[in-house]
C-alpha cells in the first residue's frame, strides 16, 4: 500500500466513475439483483469476466505486478457505482485481498505470483458475503423498491 492516493477527484477517477456508472447501471437491473440473491454462486460470472476486461480487478496493483498501478482510490468509484446498483461481486473482496497478498509479498515469496495469477485468470480471490448483515440491508432494499 506504497502508494494511499490523495484528497480530491482526479481525473482518471471522473472517468472511471463515468464507466463504473454505465456498466453497473447496464448490468445490475433490479430483477437480476433479485435472482442473484438465492443464487448458490451469489454473482453471474459473464459479468465478473467483464470486469476484469476492463481491467478493474488490476487497477490497485503495482505495474510490477502486472497491474495498472494506481491507487485504491480508483477503486472508490467503481465501488461506489457497485454499491449504488446493488451490483453484486466479488470485486471488494477480491481488491482486498489483492491488498493483503502485496502486503504479504515481502514475507511469502510466492504471494506475487498468486497475485499475477489472479489478475490473469481473473478468479475471484474471496466470495461475496451471502448471509449476513449484507444480505439482510439487502433485501430491505429489494423489498422497498418493489413497493
Amino acid at each position: 500500500m506504497e502508494n494511499l492516493g490523495t484528497i480530491g477527484t482526479t481525473e482518471e477517477q471522473i472517468e472511471l466513475m463515468d464507466v463504473a456508472t454505465n456498466f453497473c447501471r447496464d448490468k445490475s437491473p433490479i430483477d437480476k439483483v433479485r435472482g442473484l440473491i438465492d443464487d448458490e454462486l451469489g454473482y453471474d460470472p459473464g459479468i465478473w469476466k467483464e470486469i476484469g476486461e476492463l481491467g478493474w480487478l488490476a487497477i490497485a496493483i503495482p505495474e510490477a505486478h502486472d497491474g495498472v498501478g494506481l491507487s485504491m482510490a480508483e477503486v472508490v468509484p467503481i465501488a461506489e457505482q457497485m454499491g449504488r446498483n446493488l451490483m453484486s461481486t466479488p470485486f471488494g473482496s477480491t481488491t482486498v485481498a489483492a491488498q493483503a497478498l502485496l502486503a504479504a509479498r515481502r514475507s511469502r515469496p510466492n504471494g506475487s505470483r498468486k497475485l499475477r495469477r489472479a489478475r490473469r485468470q481473473r478468479w475471484p480471490c474471496a466470495k461475496p458475503m451471502a448471509t449476513g448483515i449484507w444480505s439482510i440491508l439487502m433485501r430491505q432494499r429489494l423489498r422497498a423498491a418493489a413497493r
